[in-house]
């Protein structure tokens, strides 16, 4: 193997295959100290798959965060309809006055994150969605549990 092949074998991306997310790839980010997985899923409460981000070790994917994926399948609807109130709030605080009618339509998800869960104490999650109503910025709700808790705003970058 050359020099070239080595360096490059280093640094790649590895990819495997999950029983339960399909094809994935593994990030190593020593700059934060937080391992991740990337990937798309199917996500049944929107019917249509969604990218995900789940900081995981390079051996998988815990059975804790599958389940805990599931627990956010199942919890999705009610979660997002009590968090419509912060939504909202942080449309309004960027200049957008506007009643939300239809979530789903009016928003579309673009990340979904999970925590590793080592820390069952710290069940933050996060859904990044673009919407119509503000096409130049990502709206990143973060949850504690299936309670938004805050809602961050950054500049779209696609």
């Amino acid at each position: 193997m050359g020099f070239i092949s080595r360096i490059f074998n280093k640094y790649a991306a590895k990819q495997m295959q999950d029983e339960d997310f399909g094809l994935i790839t593994f990030k190593p980010h020593k700059a934060i100290r937080a391992d991740y997985f990337v990937g798309c899923n199917y996500f049944s409460p929107l019917q249509q798959d969604v990218d995900f981000l789940i900081y995981a070790p390079k051996t998988g994917i815990s059975a804790a965060q599958k389940s805990f994926y599931k627990e956010i399948e199942n919890a999705y609807s009610a979660v997002i309809e009590k968090s419509l109130p912060i939504v909202e709030a942080a449309l309004q605080q960027n200049g957008n006055t506007v009643k939300i009618e239809d979530f789903n339509r009016e928003f579309e998800p673009y990340r979904l994150t999970i925590p590793d869960l080592r820390d069952t104490t710290n069940l933050t999650w996060t859904m990044e969605y673009k919407t119509i109503h503000d096409p130049a910025h990502h709206y990143h709700i973060i949850f504690n549990h299936h309670q938004a808790v805050e809602v961050n705003i950054s500049p779209s970058v696609d």
